[in-house]
């Protein structure tokens, strides 16, 4: 990797120590930008000609590094962006795990809870759950639309396998416009038995195909939601967590997706008029066809503890 010359990246502490006033917060900004050449190509193949001949291009990556630590783990997420328009984010996380005290003889039911790693230590089972927002301008117009594609099978009309009466079955393509924003319509649960692309479009601007131009929303990796009911306190607080991708109409005082006052304090009551809370952003119903829209985008991990996360966990996530 090659890192970019840049000066005074964090401000630390001194030696006098961590400061238990949280009024009196120490600035932190632990962030680099470095160019990456990365382990795949942006495309290859090989010619089955005489001799074979392969061509390749390398993938070279920017890529934007940045560490948030809370409590006992450290968020290391990275945005890439590659040559080829793709922008891939990921967030890692690492640190000491979550845990409790155990005693078979005291408190037994924890076991039902946790992974227990010593004889009197358990980690309990919990999420690691991550959201973004995306204000994706398609070409710089402020006039998208969410693009759905579902993969499916049925049989072909007036298809049949040779020399049977078997109906030929295949595979194809149905394609819908979401027309308004709201839970069930505009948000979405990735379900590897029913695959498909979610695209944020410009109808306007297509190719000489009719295909319209625009970015498309995939999980590169395995993701889970929210397991806990809609009722429960951390899912009302959070609804950001049951979703991998939700979309809304842009507002500018729609400015994230959860705030930490109605987790801690109740100072502000789920959904509020004015509430940064995804459910009440989905709830007005409001049209998205050509419309400046807002992706929220939710991936998460289940952290099932193992022996091997002691003394610190591995780095994993999503």
């Amino acid at each position: 990797a090659h890192y970019l010359p840049a000066a005074n990246w964090a401000h630390f502490l001194g030696e006098e120590g961590i400061e238990p006033d949280p009024t009196k917060p120490a600035d932190f900004f632990p962030i680099c930008v470095f160019e990456w050449v990365e382990d795949h190509t942006i495309w290859r193949h090989m010619q089955n000609s005489a001799p074979p001949d392969v061509r390749g291009l390398l993938r070279r990556t920017v890529v934007v590094r940045s560490i948030a630590t809370v409590g006992n783990y450290d968020y290391i997420t990275d945005m890439k962006l590659r040559e080829d328009g793709e922008i891939e984010v990921r967030t890692r996380f690492a640190g000491f795990i979550e845990s409790r005290f155990f005693d078979p003889a005291g408190n037994p039911e924890e076991a039902n809870f946790s992974t227990i790693v010593r004889p009197d230590l358990a980690g309990p089972v919990h999420s690691h759950l991550v959201n973004w927002k995306a204000d994706i301008d398609v070409a710089g117009v402020q006039a998208n639309a969410l693009r759905v594609t579902k993969v499916k099978a049925g049989p072909v009309a007036g298809g049949r396998l040779a020399d049977t009466e078997r109906p030929l079955v295949s595979k194809y393509l149905e394609h819908q416009y979401v027309e308004h924003e709201g839970p069930g319509s505009s948000t979405f649960v990735a379900q590897p038995e029913h695959p498909g692309a979610w695209v944020l479009v410009d109808r306007k601007a297509t190719s000489p195909a009719g295909n319209p131009r625009g970015y498309a929303v995939t999980l590169a990796s395995w993701a889970t939601t929210q397991v806990l009911p809609d009722s429960h306190p951390f899912v009302k607080a959070l609804p950001l967590t049951k979703y991998h991708l939700a979309v809304t109409r842009h507002h500018d005082s729609e400015y994230r997706s959860s705030t930490p006052y109605v987790q801690y304090d109740g100072l502000e009551a789920t959904g509020g008029s004015a509430a940064q809370d995804l459910d009440r952003f989905l709830s007005d119903g409001e049209p998205l066809l050509d419309e400046d829209l807002v992706a929220w985008i939710g991936v998460g991990r289940e952290h099932i503890v193992r022996q091997e996360d002691l003394p610190l966990v591995s780095n994993f996530g999503a």
